[in-house]
């Protein structure tokens, strides 16, 4: 995973394909799919497929959410698990050794541990409130930057983010963020794209 990234997570099949386009135009450096609960394995899959050549195309890591079943089946980049999902150790043995394991983590402990069952970096948060999950953790921005300062991994901030609240996660070590709503509730993909880019170079300084 690239450092100073935006990673983001694609949840509407219906605009993802000219959207997920001009994002990755605008410095998107990785997509991942996240399929809701309630959605069909079948659907998730299909939509990882649709994703996966035009991530392909420009160089950008496609990931899926929760489930290294469906990563493996669509060709899938990698795959990002929650503390709830497999056991990285079985997740990375299912995976192989190339492909991305990102984790979820929430203290230092988590992090230590994640980083050693063989995860590739961490995604730390919820770091502000979000309307996409309603299970989140808070995490402060002072775990944040304890966690960046334990790891040798890149790590990405997670939950709440948007252009105006990433700047002052700066200084706290992160590589990048991951972003839904700061997106997809913009009328303007591209320019909202392109404005998270900029806030998240300045955030990863």
């Amino acid at each position: 995973m690239s450092q100073n990234a935006i990673v983001k997570k694609v949840v509407h099949p219906g605009v993802v394909e000219v959207s997920l386009m001009r994002q990755m135009e605008c410095g998107l450096s990785c997509s991942s799919c996240e399929g809701c609960p309630q959605r069909p394995k079948e659907e998730i899959l299909a939509l990882a497929r649709t994703l996966l050549p035009l991530c392909r195309a420009r160089k950008v890591p496609l990931l899926i959410n929760d489930r290294v079943d469906i990563a493996l089946a669509a060709g899938a980049d990698g795959v990002h698990l929650g503390q709830d999902d497999l056991p990285l150790p079985e997740a990375r043995a299912l995976l192989g050794p190339d492909r991305i394991l990102g984790a979820t983590s929430h203290t230092v402990e988590e992090a230590l541990r994640a980083q050693a069952e063989g995860a590739d970096y961490l995604g730390v948060g919820a770091m502000f409130p979000t309307g996409t999950k309603t299970d989140t953790v808070p995490t402060s921005a002072d775990t944040l930057k304890a966690i960046c300062a334990a790891v040798s991994i890149p790590v990405v901030a997670i939950g709440g983010i948007n252009a105006e609240n990433l700047p002052t996660l700066a200084g706290t070590g992160i590589a990048g963020a991951a972003v839904v709503s700061a997106i997809f509730s913009q009328s303007d993909f591209t320019t909202a794209a392109r404005t998270l880019r900029t806030a998240a170079d300045l955030a990863a300084r």
